[in-house]
């Protein structure tokens, strides 16, 4: 007889199980996703931040020595002509490095939206975790409360019986 209760709690339980199915790991993937392709455009920007700088110490170093050649064809006595050429030259390299600099800044701005978006989606998967557990919880809260009325109707069934008997 307890062997039959046992098979039928047992049998009980695995219905109940199959009849659990929780949506929230597909959400928790799609933000896993989300947070993946995130981190791919992160690095991405990285990498172009980083050329960004190289391209602007280069560009640095090129204003340098075209100051310092402008300077020396100044001292030394040159054509107005050249020194007018070099004056272009050098506020072209002022220019693109200001435009680098600017680009720089909208990159940075954008690194920092993706952090704060990433840390958005980060909070939200530990919500949707903490969520995804406490349903669980509940859940089997209640499976051995239906459990429990079960053993106390096959017990009542059972004493009914012996009073028959």
């Amino acid at each position: 007889m307890r062997l039959d209760r046992k098979i039928l709690l047992n049998q009980i339980k695995a219905d109940a199980m199959n009849k659990f199915k929780f949506r929230l790991p597909r959400i928790k993937n799609i933000k896993s996703e989300r947070v993946k392709q995130k981190t791919h455009i992160l690095d991405q920007l990285h990498s172009r931040q980083e050329n960004i700088r190289k391209e602007v110490l280069n560009l640095k170093s090129e204003l340098d020595t075209a100051q310092k050649t402008n300077l020396f064809r100044a001292v030394e006595g040159c054509l107005v002509k050249d020194l007018v050429f070099s004056q272009k030259q050098i506020k072209k390299l002022i220019n693109d490095i200001k435009v680098l600099n600017a680009e720089q800044e909208t990159i940075d701005g954008q690194i920092e939206e993706l952090h704060v978006s990433m840390l958005k989606l980060d909070n939200e998967k530990n919500i949707l975790e903490k969520l995804r557990e406490k349903r669980h919880l509940q859940y089997f809260q209640e499976q051995n409360n239906e459990e429990h009325k079960l053993l106390k109707n096959s017990l009542l069934l059972t004493k009914e019986i012996k009073k028959i008997i």
